[in-house]
């Protein structure tokens, strides 16, 4: 190349701070060296010119590396940089000229990633097609901030990798005897090793241009041969061996843990750097000939102790890079080969620094035996391909190359630029071999790690390795290494919440309020209410009728009764005398209240009167709340006086015990003081700001801690409650319509209970302040209900054990990515410890122990248990809970929630234990073991799935998923019932021999039954509605709901689309009642089809056999009667038979006789002729009967007659001579209901009737109410005509066979005659069946299990008389 040549190419850019110019604005007279024509020179003297461009496919290393560019983040940097600074006299042109014959040498150099119809392939330029320009900052005032500036615009630039240089070098001018050589390159093409041959290669060409000594032949190897190794590893016993010792190796790993505060991977670059001078690297060295550990492997061993400490993971799995160069001519390749394995260590207590040494000597040399086998390759070999799942998100990089390099005798230093965007954290350390200090870097993802967090990481990694090198035999887990100014932020500074509570308790702070406002509203619960001066009154009237029954402080008091008022007032009651009440879900199985009561010993049971005789045999005393109110009589309505109590109630007096799950399969008990309760509400009064114009919904169960905020706090600021029931509570349709009808204005609920609201109800957010806890919240959902609500969401944590809330945190900004649980309440201490009970530094993961005011007394009559949880505080007085959270503090003292260490479980805000699930499955049938594990399904809900392993002798029924959910419903509560059950051949083990949970497989969610297509619009609405809401591509109409992964919260919010998409009420239970779709839609048809006030309507008209025809109660409505279907054959059709007037029709029926004349016209319409089956329960028995009297007049045959607990009146006392008021008291003394307290007329009768058949809560009622307003009205007249006509009845023998069934915890009327016995003179025969129940509980679930069965039978019998 001549001047005149330079002369005509020089490109020159000025500016005031440097000017930027190519190889010839340098160029002295003569030649640039033999090196220097690897630039195109035009048409004439290109020496390249006609040199075809090569082309070959991606090697393995660059086809993971292009992938990731084109789906990873637009500002992702896959560019590598460094510089190495020169101070000395450099030739700029003969440096430059050494650039373009490493370019010539190299093909990697030349190299862009172009697509085609084979897919990506690697063009080779036969020369480089840039230029390498000479930039000048030496006239800068801060040469080296330009020089900066410059090289990391330079390197962030997104690169075409088709069109732009993905290699790139230049070189800058600081002043005369400083330079920087920058060299840049993308990693698709060229990898930290191949960047090292390079750079060595420049410092041989550039000395011997220098020197002006020939220039020493490369090595290099062409990129073709890179591929040719390649194919022959992949095809070699080699490859096989590789895939195996890592699949063997990782096998069971944990998941990819994280010390960043979550979110959004983004691109960029994020760096904090420290160093460790000569003297430290030589006490490592001499630790590592100690240990038998390199250099490299002290320092591997220093970043995994920091990795350890700061996650506490004990199986510690981190990526490493390497070079996956292990022949001597991949050594010679230029390229991206470069790979990255995983090491994994095991550290337990005991583990020193100098043992872990010895550990990661081993593990790596092992690893770097088997470098080449693909990272990428690995997850997918071990499932980690979908949803961006990694091995571990740590990664470790020791740079141990060779730069001790020297350009024309002068010493460079080198300085890493970028390793490109990292996708969480990596650690890099790099060692130049030249005896002084190490750089550490550590690399981090930009949108997971702020400035201050990462150099905070920097800090506390330096201060551990100061540690370690003292102390290198002590074990690393009990290695205290918090300073004293961090010491004292987390005790004092975070934890200074010290705050004066009233000297009274929270019963006497609702009677201050209520003296205040007295005729404030204080609860409302549908059409009920009461204000404060109500509550206060009817709440002392029931202490003193507890008192009276000796009930005191020293006592327990169970409550399960349904969601009204009294439900308050009764809790109310209890805490005014002393007591500790015990509350229970009337809704949970059967057994498992059992076990509740029998472990609580408790004194009194407090129950509704419709619940009463549901509920498991107690051995202490019950009584109904109808009771109480029945016998208050004169009793003092004012605030009970000490003097009355029979012993003093202190701050240390229970409050309310709370069971929850416990992992030996029995619950346990959480005794709460009153001081833990007075805390608790006073910190929320102060946190939330609650007025008195705040309504708060109360729609938690009793039994769930957290229902205390919604049923308590507004009673200590003047503000209402709003009280739902448990349908409406599971009902987002029915929860919002509440809300926005009552104007709501607070509302607490897990995040799975905001889920379905923000989903399908938004517009009932817009005026809510919205309190989220119970469980994690999603980042997604919290920004979503922010986006809804007027105020910010407020995420609450905490532990029972720790009454109910314990840190709070109102989120906003950036903490809605990933929201944190906040900061402690009033009078509580969080601490982050390790497992040594030691405070650990910020961002390190921890056991969260909780301290103060709000910790619980402990568990009743668990002393080894309590001991266990509740551990002395070594920071202050008092116990510490030791919650099994894992959490960490973020820098400016806010916790973050991370998961469990152990097997429990939030499922919907409750606490579930493992334990207690598996144990009930191992009492299944055919069960053998059991585990059981939440996981997510493809909508990222969590869902509980049981892994199973038979019993030898088991058959297939036994372990269906229908069969094992049904006996767990009769055990566990529905939110603790799986989803989902796997079978497995064997549980998988650890090397413990203990069930290695992280090893059981994901389910399959999706459709289990051969795929049937919908045939109807109706079922294709269902399907598209059920593979949305379990993210399927398809469900085919036999695909059962709760085999799909359903529970009962995703079936209410099916249902509540299904009602939107319908226009009309869809009940809930259907889905319970047909779980596939083929099965509801035939019910939903049904129902659409149904007239609810027909005179005979469907219960289940499928089946060709005789149907039953159920006959209804004094009520006139027949719904109740379709809990029998389940039970009968599946060729019996089942019928109601309701009351004509539903509709409002003017004329009613005027006698009995005239009512069962209706009924067989309407009867025979369904089946022309017999043998009939007749079913009666209270008047409908007596109607029964005599229709069954009528047909065999006209000759039919009736094979069936069933009288469910109904009796003629006695004689000589009919009800026509008697008064209404009278008459009120007969009906109900007719229906086994209590009428020490009547109605005083024939409308309150109604009232009371309809709310003991609890038609006002009725769905459909609601649903009728619409459209036809005055439905009550017409019951009320229905009811008031049906007791005028029992009035002047007595019944007439029919030739018939009657089976009785008589409910035996009936009281007995002297009205009636309340014998089966009497049935005898009225019938053919007479067979009596006794079910222990009251008379209304006879159509309960819980009793149906014995009358549905008794019923089949009994048809099935007769059936068999007719046919013999």
């Amino acid at each position: 190349m001549d001047c005149s040549e330079a002369e005509r190419t020089r490109t020159i850019t000025k500016s005031s701070r440097h000017k930027e110019m190519s190889l010839d604005s340098a160029c002295p007279t003569g030649d640039a060296g033999e090196g220097g024509n690897y630039l195109e020179r035009g048409e004439n003297g290109d020496a390249f010119h006609h040199a075809e461009v090569t082309y070959l496919p991606l090697a393995a290393a660059q086809r993971g590396m292009w992938v990731g560019e084109k789906i990873g983040p637009a500002d992702a940097i896959y560019n590598l940089a460094e510089y190495a600074e020169i101070r000395g006299d450099i030739n700029e042109a003969l440096f430059i000229s050494a650039l373009g014959q490493v370019a010539a040498e190299a093909e990697s150099t030349r190299v862009q990633i172009v697509e085609t119809q084979d897919g990506p392939r690697q063009q080779i330029s036969p020369y480089y097609r840039g230029d390498f320009p000479l930039v000048d900052f030496s006239d800068d005032p801060e040469p080296h901030v330009s020089a900066q500036v410059w090289m990391h615009k330079e390197f962030s630039r997104p690169l075409d990798l088709a069109a732009d240089l993905l290699w790139r070098c230049a070189l800058i001018k600081l002043g005369p005897q400083h330079y920087y050589w920058y060299h840049r390159v993308h990693h698709v093409v060229l990898d930290g090793y191949g960047g090292g041959l390079l750079t060595r290669r420049l410092a041989d060409i550039y000395n011997a241009l220098v020197a002006g000594v020939p220039v020493p032949p490369h090595s290099f190897l062409p990129l073709a041969k890179q591929l040719e190794i390649e194919q022959r590893y992949h095809e070699s016993s080699r490859y096989q061996r590789d895939q195996q010792y890592w699949k063997q190796h990782l096998q069971g790993i944990p998941e990819a843990k994280s010390l960043s505060r979550g979110g959004e991977r983004s691109g960029g670059l994020r760096r904090s750097s420290g160093y460790l001078d000569a003297q430290r690297v030589s006490v490592l060295k001499d630790l590592g000939q100690q240990a038998g550990g390199s250099l490299p492997q002290v320092l591997i061993a220093l970043l995994a102790s920091y990795y350890y400490r700061m996650s506490g993971e004990d199986d510690l799995v981190f990526g490493m890079p390497v070079s996956a160069r292990v022949s001597r001519e991949q050594r010679a390749i230029p390229a991206m080969m470069a790979n990255a394995v995983s090491i994994r260590l095991a550290l337990n207590e005991q583990t020193t620094f100098v043992d872990l040494i010895g550990q990661v000597a081993s593990t790596v040399r092992s690893s770097l035996r088997h470098q080449q086998y693909r990272y990428e390759e690995l997850r997918r070999d071990l499932g980690l391909l979908e949803g961006g799942r990694q091995i571990s998100w740590f990664g470790v990089n020791i740079e141990p190359f060779d730069y001790d390099l020297h350009f024309g005798g002068h010493r460079c230093e080198m300085h890493n630029l970028s390793n490109g965007t990292v996708e969480d954290l990596t650690i890099f350390v790099y060692d130049r071999g030249n005896g002084e200090k190490l750089r550490i870097d550590l690399d981090a993802n930009p949108a997971l790690y702020s400035q201050a967090e990462l150099d905070g990481h920097r800090d506390r990694l330096l201060t551990l390795i100061d540690k370690l090198m003292v102390t290198p035999e002590a074990s690393l887990a009990t290695l205290v290494w918090l300073g004293d100014e961090e010491r004292r932020r987390q005790l004092r500074d975070w934890n200074d919440t010290d705050q004066a509570l009233p000297e009274i308790d929270f019963i006497q702070l609702f009677e201050r309020q209520a003296m205040r406002t007295p005729n404030a509203p204080a609860i409302s619960c549908g059409e009920q209410g009461l204000t404060y001066s109500q509550l206060n009154t009817r709440a002392n009237v029931k202490a003193r009728q507890l008192l009276a029954q000796g009930i005191d402080s020293s006592c327990r008091v169970a409550v399960a009764m349904d969601r009204t008022c009294s439900l308050l007032v009764v809790l109310l009651a209890i805490q005014k005398t002393g007591a500790a009440y015990l509350p229970l879900d009337p809704s949970a199985p059967a057994e498992r209240l059992a076990m509740i009561l029998e472990e609580g010993q408790v004194d009194l049971l407090v129950s509704s009167g419709s619940l009463a005789q549901s509920l498991p045999g107690v051995a202490c005393p019950v009584v109904t709340v109808e009771e109480l109110l029945e016998s208050q009589g004169m009793i003092s309505v004012s605030n009970l006086r000490d003097a009355e109590l029979p012993s003093p109630i202190g701050p240390s007096s229970t409050a309310y015990i709370i069971y929850t799950s416990g992992s030996t399969g029995r619950p346990k008990g959480v005794m709460i003081s009153r001081r833990n309760l007075l805390n608790f509400l006073s910190a929320m009064r102060a946190e939330l700001n609650i007025s008195p114009s705040d309504k708060v919904l109360a729609l938690t169960t009793v039994a769930f801690d957290i229902a205390a905020l919604e049923l308590y706090l507004p009673l200590l600021v003047g503000a209402s409650i709003e009280l739902v029931d448990r349908d409406v509570a599971r009902d987002p349709a029915a929860l919002s319509e509440r809300i926005l009808q009552r104007g709501v204005s607070v509302v607490q609920a897990t995040p799975s209970h905001w889920q379905a609201l923000v989903d399908d109800y938004p517009q009932c957010l817009s005026n809510l302040r919205a309190l989220v806890g119970g469980e994690a919240l999603p980042g997604p959902l919290a920004k979503k209900m922010t986006e809804l609500t007027s105020t910010p969401v407020v995420n609450l944590y905490g532990p029972t054990e720790t009454t109910v809330w314990s840190s709070v945190m109102t989120l906003s900004g950036a903490d809605l990515d990933s929201p944190p649980i906040g900061r402690p309440l009033w009078n509580t201490q969080l601490h982050v410890l390790d497992g040594n009970r030691q405070l650990l530094p910020v961002g390190a993961v921890g056991e969260l122990y909780i301290g103060g005011a709000g910790v619980a007394q402990g568990y009743f009559n668990r002393p080894e248990l309590t001991a266990e949880r509740f551990v002395p505080n070594p920071f202050a007085g008092g116990k510490l809970y030791r919650t099994g959270d894992l959490v960490r503090w973020r820098e400016d003292g806010v916790l973050e929630y991370l998961g469990r260490n152990d097997f429990q479980i939030k499922v919907r805000g409750f606490r579930v234990e493992a334990g207690e699930i598996e144990a009930a499955l191992q009492r299944c049938e055919g069960v053998r073991q059991a585990a059981v594990m939440l996981k997510q399904d493809p909508r990222g809900d969590g869902r509980l799935v049981a892994y199973l392993v038979a019993d030898t002798n088991a058959d297939g029924k036994q372990l269906e998923s229908g069969t094992l959910r049904e006996t767990l419903q009769q055990r566990l509560p529905d939110y603790m019932v799986p989803a989902m059950y796997v079978a497995l051949d064997e549980l998988p083990l650890n090397v413990n021999g203990k069930v290695d949970r992280k090893a059981l497989p994901d389910p399959q969610w999706q459709a289990r039954q051969q795929y049937v297509a919908p045939r109807t619009e109706l079922e294709s609405t269902l399907a598209a509605m059920w593979a949305e809401i379990f993210a399927l591509d398809r469900v085919g109409i036999h695909d059962s709901f709760f085999d799909l992964g359903g529970d009962s919260l995703a079936a209410a919010k099916m249902v509540a689309r299904l009602r939107e998409q319908l226009g009309r009420q869809i009940p809930l239970a259907a889905v319970f009642q047909a779980s596939t779709i083929a099965e509801l839609a035939q019910q939903v048809e049904q129902h659409l089809e149904a007239d609810p006030l027909a005179t005979v309507l469907p219960l289940n008209s499928g089946g060709s056999g005789a149907p039953l025809f159920c006959v209804h109660p004094i009520i006139g409505l027949a719904w109740g009667f379709a809990g029998i279907g389940p039970y009968l054959d599946d060729g019996v059709p089942l019928y109601g038979l309701q009351a004509i007037g539903l509709r409002g029709e003017e004329t009613l029926p005027q006698s009995m006789s005239e009512v069962a004349s209706l009924y067989v016209e309407q009867l025979r319409q369904v089946q022309a002729a017999g043998p009939y089956r007749l079913l009666g329960w209270s008047m409908g028995g007596i109607i029964a009967h005599e229709m069954a009297r009528c047909l065999r007049e006209k000759g039919e045959e009736v094979e069936f007659l069933a009288i469910l607990d109904a009796y003629p009146f006695a004689e000589g006392k009919p009800m026509e001579r008697r008064s209404d008021s009278q008459l009120a008291i007969n009906t109900l003394e007719f229906l086994g209901l209590d009428s020490s307290n009547p109605p005083d007329s024939m409308v309150s009768l109604t009232d009371r009737l309809c709310r003991e058949y609890d038609i006002l809560n009725m769905p459909m009622v609601r649903d009728i109410q619409q459209v036809n307003p005055a439905i009550l009205e017409h019951v009320g007249r229905v009811l008031n005509n049906n007791v005028k006509l029992l009035r002047s009845y007595e019944p007439k023998h029919a030739d018939v066979d009657i089976l009785f069934v008589e409910a035996t915890a009936t009281s007995r009327a002297d009205l009636l005659q309340h014998s089966p016995a009497v049935w005898q003179q009225f019938g053919r025969s007479l067979e009596v069946h006794q079910i222990d129940c009251h008379h209304q509980a006879l159509l309960d679930p819980s009793q149906l299990t014995e009358l549905g069965p008794l019923v089949a039978t009994s048809l099935a019998a007769a059936e068999g008389r007719r046919q013999s």
